[in-house]
């Protein structure tokens, strides 16, 4: 009788269970998507759409994707053969967490089958430049710099950020969009929830001495 639990763990180990994403990693995964790409569930995206993102948890990774109207040519009669006929593209953006306190980014534009809005199977391409690892096992520096002329978040360490084909650099930066009117001698709202998001995310990843 004893056996039975040892034979039932080791078949579901051999059977691979896919183990659920915490909900603190994906707290932790959301600041980092957030902070550094300007990426959330109901925001506009990078671009500023108008079709507000959605979000869901897919194993261990998280994906941010909106939908919208195919108006995509190539220079490639091959690749442009296979997404004529569809109607919509789905833009994803995905991160995972390889590691404690390492990120990694894609991004990917997804062709439907036709005129379907669930089936986006018909061609998938991935944004050329756009992915990329940020380790902050690594950082040094993490900080938001807030400016009247520039806003922007900078982590520096060695290697701290590194892209899809294996190049890294000692430094990663992005420039926050201010928009909207903020009062004389206030930060402005978006300042203040990047602030937080950073916070959660040295408190978890603290990094070299910031």
């Amino acid at each position: 009788m004893r056996r039975v639990p040892i034979i039932v763990t080791a078949l579901l180990a051999l059977g691979g269970c896919k183990q659920e994403l915490s909900k603190e990693k994906a707290e932790l995964m959301d600041a980092v998507m957030f902070a550094l790409y300007n990426i959330e569930e109901n925001g506009k995206g990078r671009s500023g759409e108008q079709e507000p993102l959605q979000r869901r948890v897919v194993n261990q990774s998280i994906e941010f994707w909106r939908i919208g109207r195919n108006g995509i040519g190539t220079s490639s009669d091959e690749i442009n053969q296979k997404i004529r006929n569809s109607a919509f593209v789905r833009y994803k953006w995905v991160i995972t967490s390889p590691e404690p306190c390492v990120f990694r980014k894609q991004e990917f534009t997804e062709f439907s089958k036709e005129k379907s809005q669930e089936d986006f199977s018909a061609y998938t391409m991935g944004s050329i430049g756009s992915d990329g690892v940020v380790d902050l096992n690594k950082a040094s520096r993490f900080v938001l710099i807030s400016e009247p002329l520039l806003t922007q978040i900078v982590i520096s360490g060695p290697a701290v950020h590194c892209v899809a084909d294996g190049w890294c650099e000692d430094y990663f930066n992005t420039t926050i969009d201010v928009d909207g009117y903020t009062p004389r001698g206030e930060k402005p709202y978006l300042v203040q929830r990047k602030e937080k998001a950073i916070d959660l995310i040295r408190k978890a990843c603290p990094g070299k001495a910031y």
